[in-house]
């Protein structure tokens, strides 16, 4: 044992996809919750007094699988009620439901990379419903589609950079490089790298301007070279989302 600390995550797989590369079922049934555990859902959403989130439905990840160089996900929506309640009753939920009634909300987060080579990090508000105040790769979650079409996970991470750093679809070159789970929510990340044409002081300057603008205090650049993004987790480990740390993790390794 060498005393290190357990890293805040498990890789599920890493490469290097691109869009043609990733097929997507849709499932567009919500999953079935036990009685007792939707009772208890819905009692801890009723009771967040103020709520300044809103209900909507996202997609959860039921399945992976990498087959003939391809990706495949199974998804379905699931709501952002069974979400929060999930991350902060994990363990409870496994021992009396079983791992299958996790929320498995599946996020999607980006290192974006500027033309001088930056990665742009943000620092999270206190507006946010998870992890509010830490460092954070930019991303968020998969919106269910409409009906009778097929999400697509490229085009929902073009969505959450444009809402939150103002980069519009097409400004950033998409690679989606890894899938990870957090250790203690169970929570599955696809991960992506968006280079931009654009240098990091510039992108700073437009996301003045982004529509959800209120989800970070504040942003923050760090060198993109292996050993300075090492160097940064290892001072900032316990301010980092389990996302962040992971997807920087790996990002360096692939370096």
């Amino acid at each position: 044992m060498n005393g290190r600390p357990a890293p805040p995550y498990h890789t599920l797989f890493t490469g290097g996809f691109s869009p043609s590369m990733v097929i997507v079922q849709w499932e567009e049934s919500l999953p079935p919750l036990a009685g007792e555990l939707q009772t208890a859902v819905d009692a801890a959403w009723e009771g967040l007094n103020p709520n300044p989130h809103f209900n909507g439905r996202i997609a959860r990840l039921e399945e992976w699988r990498i087959r003939d160089g391809a990706l495949h996900l199974w998804l379905r929506p699931v709501e952002y009620k069974h979400l929060l309640y999930s991350n902060a009753h994990t363990g409870e939920i496994i021992r009396h439901y079983g791992e299958h009634q996790l929320a498995r909300a599946l996020g999607i987060s980006a290192v974006v990379v500027s033309a001088e080579g930056q990665i742009l990090l943000m620092e999270r508000s206190d507006r946010v419903g998870e992890f509010p105040g830490c460092y954070d790769l930019f991303g968020g979650h998969i919106d269910p589609p409409a009906q009778g079409e097929i999400p697509d996970p490229f085009a929902s991470m073009e969505k959450e950079l444009d809402e939150e750093l103002a980069l519009l679809p097409g400004t950033a070159s998409l690679s989606l490089f890894g899938l990870l789970l957090t250790r203690e929510a169970r929570k599955p990340e696809l991960l992506f790298i968006a280079r931009c044409g654009m240098e990091s002081e510039a992108m700073m300057r437009a996301a003045l301007g982004a529509r959800d603008r209120y989800e970070y205090r504040r942003l923050l650049a760090i060198p993109a070279d292996a050993e300075s993004v090492r160097g940064f987790l290892q001072r900032h480990r316990t301010k980092l989302s389990p996302s962040a740390f992971g997807g920087l993790e790996i990002f360096a390794a692939m370096r």
